[in-house]
């Protein structure tokens, strides 16, 4: 996971892609990183990607 920075006019910025992102516009901060609108929906997949199941192919408890 690539790390936020606060570059010139301490301007946050987007630990996936790297877009400023600027005065009232909505982030994410989740563990650490800082996630842009934009962004959310790839990095909430790709977290959420262990808990994926494809109905008929679910493992017998």
């Amino acid at each position: 996971m690539k790390s936020f920075f606060r570059g010139p006019r301490n301007l946050l910025c987007c630990s996936e892609c790297g877009d400023g992102i600027c005065r009232g516009e909505s982030y994410w901060q989740i563990n650490g990183a800082i996630i842009c609108a934009m962004c959310l929906p790839d990095f909430a997949a790709a977290e959420l990607e262990p808990f994926r199941r494809v109905r008929g192919e679910e493992r017998e408890i």
